[in-house]
Formats: structure tokens, sequence, C-alpha cells
């Protein structure tokens, strides 16, 4: 799995922590992707944090319109979509849909 390089404040670990401990989590990463599907919820993992940037450099940054946002999702919330995207398209695939 591929990490982000710039973290979401709502992670509870920093992407650095939990590159090194993986083999540990997986377990317990496992079981919220198990809960958040088995419940249909994705509550508390799609919050994310929206930082406007400037669409190009030579931009008027007074004018709101040359900034579009940015989220920045938490690791969990991302491994959740992953995974809901890797069934769906077995499950496709598999019933030629």
């Amino acid at each position: 799995m591929k990490f982000s390089e710039r973290p979401c404040s709502a992670d509870p670990l920093p992407a650095e922590l939990l590159k090194d401990n993986l083999e540990l989590l997986i377990p317990e990463l496992g079981q919220l992707v198990n809960l958040s599907l088995s419940s249909g919820s994705m509550d508390g993992t799609k919050s994310a944090f929206i930082t406007p940037l400037l669409k190009g450099a030579s931009l008027d940054s007074s004018n709101l319109k040359n900034y579009r946002p940015v989220s920045n999702l938490s690791f969990v919330g991302k491994l959740i979509e992953k995974v809901v995207l890797r069934r769906l398209e077995k499950h496709l695939k598999a019933n030629d849909l």
C-alpha cells in the first residue's frame, strides 16, 4: 500500500510510525475496515481537512475564484475506500457487469 506524503491531522498515528509497525497494526486495521463494512457506516473516518491552493502562481491571490479546494483525508478513511473499491470491482467482474 502506498502512503501519502502529506499526513492528515485527523490520523491518530504519523505515517512513518504506521509504516514501521504495519505488521503489528494489520489485525486492528482489518477490524476497523470490517466493522465499517458490516455496519455500512464510515462515521468518524470521512472527515477531511480542506486547504485552498492557488491554481497557478501567476494568478491573483486576492481573487477566491483562483483557488481550488484540496481535501486531506485520514488514512483509515482512504483504506476503507480502497477495500470497498476492490470488492466492488471483483463483484462487477465476476458477474460480468
